[in-house]
């Protein structure tokens, strides 16, 4: 006989429910219908290799889970050293539910150049690859040793064998290269010549070099930078010279020029008035020593010559073709050889007031 009361209790969980009648109770187990999904990432295989790879994550199914992979005899979510091909895996949940996923392993074959450039004084060897793994590890040696850097810098002439590698441990081996880079810059000679007298500052150094790439510049750092090899309008004293090539390489040296303390074999006027009265209408050199080969010329604002003469008795009445020249600033210039025998050469300016 039942009881004349009925109670009914209802529990809940995630998945399952239990429905209490009386004393007796049916338990009902609910799969809930979450989605499934696999997740994989395919690493390629480098050509003629078996370096393939391929890592699963399982989301929405019940753990445990296991692996049914075709075509292979693997059972983990990670499977490597695969040939290239198609790879299809099954996996099975702890409720017997199961989910498939096909993916492709494809075969890759790296490219990879080297370029030579001799850049500031040295020869730089920078490789470069694509198609790989990263990251790569680089050789110039054959593969007796690697850096992370594709570049090398400072490198001497020679044959050179480069191979690649990438993370996989594909390689690449390039066909081998030369490199060649100029004979050292080397300064061979210098010559100085001193300051003749105290007035002036003719100084020169003179440099001669060989190897290096022209063109050649020739500098006193801080004073002058030139491509002809006599630096020169020069006073006495200690100067740094340099020597810079195409490619930045460079040569330097130190020297020293002297200025003999006294006074020039010729001496120059700065100003004259050819008015015509009998005072300093004449513009001329006042010869103090023994000279030979004298000349003297006189040019105008825009580089004209107006007057020449290489007779130290003679000079310049301020005419030009008979015809008076306007008042102004004209710049001299006289060469001449002292007895020394040093050729000397001296300019300035003058002032020609009427």
């Amino acid at each position: 006989m039942l009881p004349s009361r009925r109670k009914t209790y209802m529990k809940h969980s995630p998945w399952r429910c239990s429905l209490y009648l009386n004393i007796c109770f049916i338990t009902i187990s609910i799969h809930a219908d979450a989605q499934k999904v696999i997740d994989a990432t395919v690493r390629n295989t480098c050509k003629g290799s078996n370096t393939g790879a391929i890592t699963l994550n399982v989301t929405g199914q019940q753990a445990p889970y296991s692996y049914n992979w075709i075509p292979a005899n693997y059972t983990g979510a990670a499977i490597s050293n695969l040939p290239s091909g198609i790879y299809k895996v099954t996996v099975t949940d702890a409720n017997g539910d199961t989910i498939s996923k096909q993916m492709n392993i494809r075969e890759y074959e790296m490219t990879g150049y080297a370029f030579v450039s001799f850049q500031d004084c040295q020869t730089t060897i920078n490789l470069t690859v694509s198609d790989g793994v990263e990251p790569y590890q680089f050789s110039i040696d054959n593969g007796n040793s690697f850096q992370a850097s594709a570049v090398f810098n400072n490198q001497k002439n020679g044959l050179y064998y480069a191979v690649i590698k990438d993370n996989t441990d594909c390689t690449l081996h390039l066909e081998h290269f030369a490199t060649f880079s100029p004979d050292a810059l080397k300064i061979t000679s210098v010559r100085t010549k001193d300051v003749s007298c105290s007035d002036l500052t003719n100084g020169q150094i003179i440099v001669a070099v060989q190897g290096g790439t022209p063109p050649y510049t020739y500098s006193i750092p801080g004073y002058v930078s030139q491509q002809d090899s006599v630096l020169d309008h020069l006073d006495g004293g200690h100067y740094l010279y340099r020597v810079t090539d195409r490619w930045n390489c460079e040569a330097e040296g130190e020297t020293d020029i002297i200025k003999e303390w006294r006074d020039c074999a010729v001496f120059m006027p700065n100003a004259f008035s050819p008015n015509g009265d009998g005072l300093n209408d004449i513009f001329r050199a006042r010869v103090q020593d023994d000279i030979t080969d004298f000349r003297m010329s006189i040019y105008g604002r825009w580089g004209e010559l107006v007057y020449q003469s290489s007779n130290t008795d003679k000079g310049w009445d301020g005419k030009l073709k008979g015809v008076s020249v306007t008042g102004g600033s004209y710049v001299w210039v006289v060469t001449y050889t002292d007895n020394k025998q040093q050729a000397i050469k001296q300019q300035g300016t003058l002032l020609l007031m009427r």
